[in-house]
């Protein structure tokens, strides 16, 4: 059961033999927090055709940022937040805007670039009451280059934690003005009946205060109808579905197992099926019987070739 923040292991840690313990860790590799702050990959993915920089904690440094996100993970959090939460995710964060007139995106440009170490710093000293030497320890060790790092198990929920104020008055406001309010990572989320232009300014004026940079590119309005994407689900007033570009590249999918040639073409392009299928079918429910239909189709292609191999 999730508990206040209050009665975290993390919160009022004035030692390092206490921060060693809650973090199951020696206190000798605390007093080295050079050699554990070193222990990172950088790396580069490929996310929505952009190439990315990863930076992942490895060895020690992971098992360490593990520990804290599990700690992390155990606070009660604002019923707005639906990153970071079990049973939250993309889709409750879609469905709470559902039979709504309005919508307005906002997203925060570089949001865990721009979490500095002074940011986590002030995290652990202020919201959890740490000693200034702990939360320094904590801030070097969950940062990379002097911000949070964009591949670590931790950073979903710390980066919450570092700007809990912020979104706290993003939310105020929002209820102030009759509005739901909902935070996926950077991607946040306003629906109602009337949001007009003061609110959306304000919104922009909360986040710059906080010395972060709402991203213009990705701030819409959706009204007068129209159906808003919301963390890449369209919200209609028929319920939840799922973008036609993901329809299409299910068809383009299905097209490449068909015309599969080779056993391992055939594996490869099954799983990418199936796991596109289940994306769908997790947004709108079953797509008739076409996931029964593949699987025995699959099989049979599998005896198939196995038989020609035999003969």
């Amino acid at each position: 059961m999730p508990y206040p923040i209050d009665k975290s292991p993390l919160y009022k840690v004035t030692s390092i033999h206490r921060l060693a313990a809650v973090l199951q860790v020696r206190v000798g590799r605390l007093r080295n927090t050079s050699y554990l702050a070193g222990q990172f990959k950088e790396g580069t993915a490929e996310s929505k055709g952009k190439q990315r920089v990863t930076e992942t904690p490895v060895r020690s440094l992971r098992r360490l940022h593990n520990q804290v996100q599990k700690l992390l993970a155990r606070i009660e959090t604002p019923d707005y937040l639906h990153s970071g939460k079990l049973k939250r995710s993309y889709l409750s964060n879609a469905e709470t805007h559902l039979d709504n007139s309005q919508y307005f995106k906002a997203d925060i440009a570089k949001f865990y670039p721009s979490c500095r170490r002074h940011h986590v710093y002030l995290c652990f000293k202020d919201c959890f009451g740490c000693s200034g030497d702990i939360a320094g320890i904590l801030a070097t060790l969950l940062t990379h280059k002097g911000h949070i790092p964009t591949g670590s198990p931790v950073s979903t929920l710390l980066s919450f934690y570092c700007h809990k104020a912020m979104f706290d008055t993003l939310a105020e406001l929002a209820t102030s003005n009759q509005l739901k309010m909902t935070v996926l990572q950077d991607d946040i989320t306003f629906s109602g009946d009337d949001i007009n232009e003061d609110f959306r300014s304000g919104v922009r004026k909360v986040i710059k205060f906080r010395g972060l940079i709402p991203k213009r590119a990705k701030q819409k309005f959706i009204h007068g109808g129209k159906s808003p994407r919301v963390t890449g689900i369209m919200v209609t007033s028929e319920g939840l579905k799922v973008p036609w570009s993901r329809h299409k590249a299910l068809r383009d999918a299905i097209n490449d197992f068909e015309q599969a040639s080779t056993e391992m073409e055939m594996r490869n392009s099954y799983q990418k099926v199936m796991g596109r299928l289940s994306e769908i079918e997790r947004v709108q429910g079953k797509i008739f019987d076409l996931k029964q239909r593949l699987k025995h189709d699959f099989r049979a292609r599998l005896e198939f070739k196995s038989a020609d191999l035999s003969c």
